[in-house]
């Protein structure tokens, strides 16, 4: 395989898809859930994922004050 060969590396198209469908599938009240269960859905997903990080970033939450955004990142590895 070349270096710009498809093989032998995740299905990256499929692997944004499940983490469009785990933020769909449930409503996280918080962004740490919401960024471990994408991480957590992406290591089972595919043998070829060894590791992920996750960020999840909400624009202009409500906080009580002027913040334009907050951001939760989480790392998982097999």
């Amino acid at each position: 395989a070349t270096r710009d060969s498809a093989m032998g590396r995740p299905d990256y198209a499929r692997l944004h898809q499940l983490a469009v469908e785990i933020f769909a599938r449930k409503r996280f009240h918080y962004i740490e859930p919401l960024a471990a269960a994408i991480a957590e859905g992406l290591l089972s997903a595919d043998a070829l994922v060894t590791r992920v990080r996750v960020a999840v970033v909400k624009l202009r939450p409500s906080v009580g004050g002027p913040i334009y955004s907050v951001r939760a990142e989480v790392e998982r590895r097999r």
